[in-house]
Formats: C-alpha cells, structure tokens, sequence
C-alpha cells in the first residue's frame, strides 16, 4: 500500500510535502501536521462501531432508571402482603423483637 499525499513532519520540525511517489521541494512552518485520508478513514470506521455501543448502553440505563420509577409509582413494595402498613415490620402475631 502506498503512503497517500500529504504533509509529514521532518526532524528539524518543519513539515515536508510527499506527492505520493516521491518528497518534493516544498516545506511549510511546522504546526499540525495534516492527517493522510487513510487514517481519517480508519478513525471513521471506528466511530461508526463504536456508535451501536454506546446507544445500547444508553437504552439499558434509561430502561433501568425507567423501570425503577415504574415499580416505585405502582405502589408495590419488597415487603409483603403481612409486613405492608406494619409498624413493627413483622408476620402477625410477631411482638418487634
């Protein structure tokens, strides 16, 4: 595979033009340094998996937090049947002990 064109960094910190088969004669100040498309391209491809992930993850948040607010508006309760409204928390016949 071939370099694509664009503008690389040289070791005195300028960078130098290469045309895609060979170095040329120009040179600019050094700053950024332009990306090849190759790696663009690759950098997409990963945002682009990446994407699926991190909507699916934000589904299952928002359908827990939604879940919890459902169970908790229903009236339902961990305690059952004998213990709901008991102050003591107990069975009948407990004494709270």
């Amino acid at each position: 595979m071939n370099t694509p064109a664009g503008w690389f960094p040289q070791p005195d910190g300028r960078q130098r033009y290469w045309d895609g088969e060979a170095w040329t004669e120009h040179f600019s100040p050094g700053g950024p340094r332009a990306i090849p498309l190759v790696q663009s391209l690759d950098v997409a491809k990963r945002r682009a998996v990446s994407k699926p992930v991190v909507v699916a993850l934000i589904s299952a948040l928002v359908g827990g937090i939604l879940g919890g607010i459902l169970v908790s508006a229903s009236g339902t309760s961990a305690m059952g049947p004998y213990e709901k409204g008991r102050s003591d928390g107990g069975c009948p016949g407990s004494r709270g002990i």
